[in-house]
């Protein structure tokens, strides 16, 4: 898990950086897109690591009958 997140730290950091520019107007869209990816890259490593306890088993899915509205409150 450490080596697949490791790498993301450096650069959420660097996305912090790029805010305190003096101009932070001009690399706005490239933030944006910078955090989306990142964001999309974060979630793909969670789930991964979630599939990855699954099948170890150090992760069981119970499945069951729920009712949709105590799901959504």
């Amino acid at each position: 898990a450490h080596e697949l997140r490791n790498p993301l730290a450096p650069l959420r950091n660097a996305l912090s950086l790029l805010e305190r520019l003096r101009d932070p107007e001009s690399t706005a869209p490239v933030r944006a897109m910078m955090d989306r990816q990142l964001a999309q890259l974060v979630r793909l490593v969670d789930d991964l690591l979630e599939v990855s306890r699954i099948t170890t088993g150090k992760l069981r899915l119970v499945k069951q009958r729920v009712a949709l509205a105590e799901v959504l409150d």
